[in-house]
Parts: C-alpha cells; structure tokens; sequence
C-alpha cells in the first residue's frame, strides 16, 4: 500500500465493486439495468478491465476466493457484485470488525442444530435421504430410499439448499427429513445467461403445499447464518398465509437490526471517494503533461514574437 498507484488501485477495486452493486435490486437481480452484460462477464473478465497492478489482481482473486470458495472465472459477475451488495458491501462482508467475519460460535454453529434436534427428539431422522414426495391427495407422503414412508396432513416444510455436500435437516412440523438437491452455483460462460438467478428464485417459490426455506434462498446474507434465519422466518410466514394467519402483505418483512452487534456505519475519507482510478490518473497526467507542452511552446513562441502581440 506504500506505492500510491497501488493504493489507487485498491481503491478502484472497492469503490467500482460498490457503485456495480448499487445497481442490483436484492430481491430481483435479474432486473439490474446491465444484468445481462454482467451475466454474461465472469469476475475474471472484470477485474481484468478495472485492476491495473498486479497487487490487486491477486488480493480480487483472494476476494473472491475466501467469500464464495470459488475461482474468478467460475463465477457471473452479476451474481458475485449481487452476493457483496446483499452482504451490505465490500468492507461489510469483508471485515473482522464491523463486518461478516467479526464472529463465530464458540464450540461451533453446530450446536445449534443439535440443541434442536435434542428437543425435536424421535421426530428428527438422520441418515433418511428422501427421493419421493406425493401431494397428489389430502396427506403429503414423503418416501426415503430405504423405503420408509411418513405421511403428513396440511403444510410441508422441507429446507432445500443449493451448495454443499452436507446432508441438510428439513422441518415439517413433526418430521424432519433430508432432501439435498445438488444444485451448483451456475458458471455464466457454460450455462448461458441468468440461470444462477432463475435457479434461486424458483428455489424460493412454494409448490403445492411444499415451502423451501435455506440460506442460499435468503436476500440479504443469502450463504451465512443471518441469511438462514431470514429464509427460515419468511418461509414459516409463507405457511401462516396459507393457513390464513396473516395477510400476504406481511410475508416479506425486513430482519430488524441487530441490538447486540449493530452494523456500525463504515466512514470514507475525501480521497477514498474521490480519488481517480490508475487509468483516470494516467489521463489525467497525459492531458497535463499535453497543456504543459503546449503551454511552454506558445510562450516561447510568444517571446521569439511568432505570436502576434495585440
């Protein structure tokens, strides 16, 4: 960071990351006013038209690699400028203080899930992978692959996320079953355009008497713990709407502010907010030195009296 062209470059990097993401509705990505242009740009391709040194080409690529566990160019960058923007941006996500990386469990997130599974009791089945779902009558039947069948009457609620390898606990009111999908983060030069953003709204949308809930479904911290929560509650209003508790105008509802760890505003001096990127600065170079050259070239000729005096 001693080197100032280095520091206006790292600067850009942050600055144009925000001002992109700026343009993403959190609910809605595919609705930016660039989203296909940017769908169809990997992050590699983006930091190879905005990153000068070599410096920031490596801390971009680290960026991209610690946030989503993937390389530059597997990843669309619509998608990746959405995940920063609902995070609540480049500094947010990526700090240990004030940011997404400031805390964890002690002992682990895992406790949680097994404090629940303890109270849950009987009613949650591990090791039950399920490939069978009929809702085709008045009870939802749910198969498993070692040919145990449960039947529930009303609303299912199974959490379906599309990331990782892990076996996922899925709620409905007295059963709990697995039903990870497999689904992968789609590569925009490989899949063709907006799958990633079709693929997790659909992951949103009840069919039947079926509701999917799961961080990646989340818009606003969509792949932590606050995006799991968020996912979580706006799926269990979803199923009090249809049971005609509440009224469909309060399912989407805002996570109130944390009172324990508040999302302090982050500050920008002038210069981080002003400061030109290293190809502005060039230009803004070359046009000075360009006035400066013809500037000394007119005095001289001015004093040689090639130039008319009046």
């Amino acid at each position: 960071m001693w080197n100032p062209i280095v520091y206006m470059d790292f600067n850009n990097l942050f600055r144009t990351m925000d001002q992109m993401g700026m343009e993403i509705p959190r609910e809605a990505p595919w609705r930016a006013p660039h989203a296909v242009e940017w769908d169809n740009m990997t992050m590699q391709q983006l930091f190879d038209k905005i990153c000068w040194t070599s410096a920031v080409r490596r801390f971009a690529t680290l960026f991209v690699n610690v946030n989503v566990t993937s390389e530059p160019h597997e990843v669309s960058a619509l998608w990746f400028l959405w995940y920063v923007k609902q995070c609540g941006g480049t500094m947010r996500i990526f700090s240990t203080t004030n940011g997404g990386q400031e805390r964890k469990f002690a002992g682990g997130s895992g406790q949680i899930s097994e404090c629940m599974a303890k109270e849950l009791g009987e009613r949650v089945k591990l090791q039950s992978p399920v490939y069978r779902i009929d809702q085709s009558g008045d009870m939802v039947e749910v198969e498993t692959l070692n040919k145990e069948t449960y039947t529930v009457r009303g609303t299912l609620e199974p959490q379906r996320e599309p990331e990782g390898p892990f076996h996922r606990s899925k709620l409905s009111g007295e059963l709990i079953f697995s039903a990870h999908t497999g689904l992968q983060p789609c590569k925009s030069e490989a899949e063709g355009l907006m799958w990633c953003f079709l693929s997790s709204r659909v992951l949103r949308e009840p069919v039947g008497r079926l509701y999917f809930a799961g961080t990646e479904t989340a818009s606003e911290w969509s792949g932590y713990m606050e995006g799991a929560v968020q996912a979580g509650e706006r799926a269990a209003r979803e199923v009090l709407c249809a049971m005609g508790k509440i009224h469909q105008s309060q399912i989407h509802q805002p996570e109130p502010e944390s009172q324990e760890v508040p999302a302090l505003p982050f500050v920008t001096s002038f210069w981080e907010r002003n400061l030109p990127s290293v190809g502005g600065f060039l230009k803004l170079v070359g046009v000075s030195t360009v006035l400066s050259a013809a500037a000394a070239a007119g005095l001289v000729a001015y004093k040689k009296g090639l130039l008319p005096r009046s």
